[in-house]
Order: structure tokens, then C-alpha cells, then sequence
């Protein structure tokens, strides 16, 4: 949790409603009073007018000396709950019948408003909590606490926007797959560890050996030790880390559906899957994709963590600068040899089945995931849906042509549930 504190009390004083009433029996009074020359008249309109400019002074200074401050956290995952907490601190004299309205993260959506704090004492903090969730992933600011009295009377409302910069950066979601297959045709039929037959930590037994100087006492094997008479001490194959890359198309052309129901944020979060699952699995992470801010292709690697993938995820956005071939034509030659390659892609043409044959015949193995065009065609509309048969019959096609060489290709629909798409080769649907 962190927050950023600037105060600006600049602010204004509203009539309220009640105010304006005030007002106008004020001005009535006095017109009346005019008119009629009555003393009682005169009376009554200046001590309402008394009241009016009373309560008008009094607000000016009702929020003097307050200090407010906003925790955040950093970031967030999708649709999923964080807390944000409110902290007023009063360095002046008492104050009565605040209440704060915090900015919102999201555009067009009015911001939350908290309880009421009936008073506040001299040197008294006050912490008001509140619950939000944001529906799009990206980065997001909040910028002002709004802070309101109506004291004394409630004739004018004093209101000071004060200036509190908050960033939350919102993660895409990422789900567990028990079965992510990576290759037909290789030593690796889904993410594991290698063992290098080597010595190592972690790995499978590998040997008994003696017990040499600096060697761990908890990986004594005490059984062949009372057997031989001498210290023995059991060993393990070293684990070796794998490489995977994953290549994120972004295609602003190719994308289909309606905000997070579109093809594209489904790829999105197939994309944090498939990397979380290699690096549970002590996979090295390469995420090529188009940086739209850099205005270029870029290549983000993570060892163990999803920080950086999920960095990147929450910041990716469509684009029209580069298509599928480009971004593939630019991924080859980032590809380590003898490691996997996954393909998440908006559309699949001749072009990119040849290129992602090519990789398969050097020994890398690679794996397609897809979506398929007309059920996210479909979320705006049944007929548009229809209209894009053709295209999921075509990409079906290629993906086809690709499974009969070996590669796994996953097809996935809108509705799917990213796990259950990942576990479900494509070659074994039905057309």
C-alpha cells in the first residue's frame, strides 16, 4: 500500500438548497418590508439576512486544517476486490459534518462516496475504508478527495478538492491448468522439469555417494551409512531450466467482440495462463509482443515470476502498426533453440502456418492457441457471427493442416473457460 499527498485548498462555498430558500424569503422580506414600511418586516429580513452571511463566514474556515490522505495499492487483478482507506487528520479546531467523496478510477462513473463524520476533534484522525472493483485491466488514476461541510446551518456548503495522485495498475486474470501439453513429437509431452543427470537439488535421486566435506547433513542416508559404516549421503539429479516464448498478437483489425468479451482480452489472459504454468515449472518466460507506447516490437523476459508478464499484459493494447507476419518475421529469430513456442493468435494464415512449420523442423516446439472468429463475431451480433464462418472455417483448416505435422493447436470460443480450452487439443474436436 502506498500513497501520494499533495494539499490544495483552494475550494469553493455552494448554496444549498435550503440556502436558496433562505435567500429568496430574505429578498422577499426586504422588497416587502420596502414596499409596506413595516419595522416587524424589516425585522425578520435582516436577521434572516444575518443568518445567511453568519453561515456563509462560518464555512470559510469549517474545513481549515484538515489533512486527508489516500492508500492504495499498487495494483490489482480484474474484477476482483482491493481496498483503498481514507485518512482525515484535523490540525485545527473541531470540525462537524464532513463527508468525503473519493474520484474514480474508471472514466464516467461517479465517484465513492463515504459516510459522514459527524465531528472531528482538534488533532483527531479519522481512517474510512471502502471496497472497489475495476472491470479493465490497464493503469488507472485517481486524482481528488472531495471534502464537504455543511455547518453550521446548512445554508452553504463549503467544498476543497483535494489534490491526492493515486495509481493502480489492473492485472488480467490467469487461472491453474492441470494439463497444458506443449508437443507431440518431443521428449516434453507437457510443462516439466528436464533432469540433466547431473548432481544438483530438486531433481530425482540420482546416487549414493560418501559424504564429502560441505555436503548438506539433512541429505544423509542414514540406512547405507549404518550399512557401510560410513557417513553416506544420498544425491540428486539437477533440474536444468527450460525456455519458453510466448508470441502475443494484437492486431487491432482482427479483433472481435465487445470490450472484455473480445478475442483479444481472451488472449490476454491465455497468454498469464500459459505463463504462469511454465513458471511453476521453472520455465525461463519470453513474452514477445507490440509495445505501443515504444512503437516497437519488444521482448519482456521473466525467471520464476509473473510480475513482469503481468506488467506488460496490464499495458498491452491493439494496434495497427504491425500484423501477425511482421510480429512473427520479428519473434524467429528470438527463439531459443531446442525450447517451446506458443503462438497466441488473433487470426492464422498460409504465411504463419509455413513460418511456425519452419520452427517445428528446427527442433522447436510449438504450440498454437486460436480463437475462433465467429463466436466472438457472434457476442455483438448472431448474424455478424454468421457472416465470419468462413473466417473459423479457414482458421480451423490451417489449424488442422498444422496438428496432422505434430503441432498442438488449441482452439479457443467465446464462453470457454481459458483452463478447460487449454486442456482440450483442438485435433481432437470435431470439425
Amino acid at each position: 500500500m502506498k500513497s501520494q499527498f499533495q494539499f490544495n485548498n483552494k475550494g469553493c462555498c455552494v448554496l444549498t438548497g435550503l440556502g436558496l430558500y433562505a435567500l429568496i424569503v430574505a429578498v422577499f422580506l426586504t422588497s416587502a418590508g420596502f414596499i409596506i414600511q413595516s419595522n416587524l418586516i424589516y425585522l425578520v429580513a435582516s436577521g434572516l439576512w444575518g443568518l445567511i452571511v453568519t453561515d456563509f463566514l462560518i464555512s470559510f474556515i469549517s474545513l481549515r486544517g484538515i489533512k486527508i490522505m489516500r492508500f492504495a495499492p499498487t495494483h490489482a487483478v480484474r474484477n476482483e476486490d482491493f481496498k483503498v482507506r481514507i485518512r482525515l487528520e484535523n490540525k485545527s479546531y473541531s470540525k462537524f459534518l464532513i463527508r468525503l467523496t473519493d474520484s474514480s478510477f474508471t472514466k464516467n462513473i461517479t465517484g465513492v462516496e463515504l459516510p459522514i463524520v459527524p465531528s472531528l476533534k482538534s488533532k483527531e484522525v479519522v481512517e474510512l475504508d471502502y471496497t472497489l472493483r475495476i472491470k479493465a485491466r490497464g493503469v488507472h488514476n485517481l486524482e481528488t478527495i472531495k471534502a464537504e461541510s455543511s455547518f453550521p446551518l446548512g445554508l452553504w456548503n463549503r467544498v476543497i478538492n483535494f489534490t491526492s495522485k493515486s495509481k493502480i495498475t489492473i492485472y488480467p486474470e490467469f487461472y491453474e491448468v492441470p494439463q497444458f501439453a506443449v508437443s507431440y513429437r518431443g521428449m516434453r509431452s507437457e510443462f516439466a522439469n528436464t533432469s540433466s543427470n547431473r548432481s544438483g537439488m530438486g531433481g530425482n535421486f540420482l546416487q549414493i555417494r560418501e559424504y564429502q566435506y560441505g555436503d548438506n547433513l539433512k541429505n544423509i542416508h542414514w540406512r547405507a551409512t549404518a550399512r557401510t559404516g560410513d557417513l553416506m549421503v544420498k544425491e540428486l539429479e539437477k533440474f536444468t531450466l527450460s525456455n519458453l516464448s510466448i508470441v502475443l498478437d494484437s492486431s487491432a483489425d482482427m479483433i472481435l467482440g465487445l470490450l472484455e468479451e473480445s478475442n483479444f482480452e481472451y488472449a490476454i489472459k491465455t497468454v498469464a495462463t500459459i505463463a504462469n504454468k511454465a513458471l511453476t515449472t521453472r520455465y525461463h518466460v519470453k513474452l514477445i509482443y507490440y509495445d505501443q507506447a515504444k512503437g516497437k516490437i519488444e521482448f519482456k523476459k521473466a525467471y520464476g515470476r509473473m510480475t513482469p508478464v503481468l506488467n506488460s499484459l496490464s499495458k498491452i493494447k491493439p494496434t495497427n502498426k504491425v500484423d501477425v507476419k511482421d510480429l512473427v518475421d520479428a519473434a524467429i529469430p528470438e527463439i531459443e533453440k531446442e525450447s517451446v513456442a506458443v503462438f497466441v493468435l488473433l487470426s492464422l494464415n498460409s504465411d504463419v502456418t509455413q513460418k511456425v512449420m519452419q520452427l517445428a523442423n528446427q527442433g522447436i516446439d510449438s504450440v498454437l492457441v486460436i480463437f475462433d472468429p465467429r463466436s466472438f463475431a457472434a457476442v455483438l451480433d448472431k448474424k455478424i457471427g454468421d457472416f465470419y464462418n468462413v473466417f473459423s472455417e479457414l482458421m480451423s483448416g490451417e489449424a488442422f493442416y498444422l496438428t496432422g505435422a505434430g503441432i498442438r493447436v488449441y482452439m479457443v470460443k467465446h464462453g470457454d473457460r481459458i483452463s478447460d480450452a487449454l486442456s482440450r487439443p483442438h485435433m481432437f474436436l470435431s470439425s
